[in-house]
């Protein structure tokens, strides 16, 4: 599991103001969840937020970024540093930092478009849209710069498998 560096990548485009888990891995029952990325409607907007352990950040906090139902497919990265913090980006920006939340084990599998309930073994919180290239990287969290690198080049059109640019992580590239 995830107890180092990690990052996790995906392109969503929303198609209704509705909850929903993006990727996920554990559940949430006492807190034994590892990890989620979960879509939430508020004030007319979707917004990315992500739980990890015993934490999560939201972009709706502070005034961040929202993702709207648009038509768009919007970038959405989670950059995790071991023992230092948490970055959430929104189509190539910073828009949460969190010091809170330290994984945990999740004797479960990765869930893609939903997450299980609190039994660990039923699929439940589905995501109502697209989801597509979907990226994980172990021992590596993802620079600002290396987000905005495959962000600005688009998914389809940029090679995780090299390095290029200011991306330099391609040897840890896992999915």
């Amino acid at each position: 599991d995830y107890d180092d560096d990690f990052t996790i990548m995906t392109w969503v485009r929303a198609e209704a103001y509705d909850d929903g888990a993006i990727i996920a891995k554990g559940r949430n029952s006492s807190n034994k969840y590892q990890y989620y990325l979960y879509l939430t409607s508020y004030s007319g907007h979707m917004y990315p937020i992500f739980y990890i352990g015993n934490g999560y950040l939201g972009s709706y906090e502070s005034g961040g970024v929202g993702v709207f139902i648009d038509g768009l497919f919007h970038q959405i990265v989670v950059s995790h540093v071991a023992g230092t913090g948490t970055y959430l980006y929104i189509d190539g920006k910073l828009s949460q930092y969190s010091t809170n939340g330290d994984v945990r084990d999740a004797d479960v599998d990765v869930t893609i478009g939903a997450r299980f309930n609190s039994n660990g073994t039923t699929a439940a919180f589905f995501y109502d849209g697209w989801i597509g290239e979907v990226a994980a990287w172990k021992d590596s969290a993802l620079s600002q710069a290396e987000v905005w690198e495959i962000f600005n080049n688009g998914a389809s059109d940029f090679d995780l498998t090299t390095n290029s640019g200011d991306y330099a992580s391609a040897s840890n590239l896992q999915a």
